[in-house]
């Protein structure tokens, strides 16, 4: 069912959150800091909308953040491997 983000919502307010995170962190460094930042940043968002009933919309999102930095943007540079697949997609 549709539902329209007003203005001023908890929903508009972590979509204007989850835009600034993004655009702190959208040039991955091969750094401790850059990572400690996303991952602290991230939990900080966690925190402050804990209590909201999209909290896993928002764990997905800032997770899909998290390794696109690493694996696709970071193309790999980072220590481990992060991997997320869908039903029915095979693992690269």
């Amino acid at each position: 069912m549709k539902k329209k983000l007003l203005k001023g919502s908890l929903e508009f307010q972590f979509f204007a959150d989850f835009y600034n995170y993004l655009s702190d962190h959208y040039e991955p460094e091969n750094t401790e800091e850059y990572y400690d930042s996303l991952l602290h940043k991230a939990d900080e968002l966690l925190a402050k909308y804990s209590k909201c009933d999209f909290i896993l919309l928002a764990k997905g999102l800032l997770l899909v953040v998290a390794v696109y930095m690493s694996d696709v943007k970071g193309k790999g540079q980072t220590k481990g491997h992060w991997s997320i697949t869908f039903k029915g997609e095979k693992e690269s």
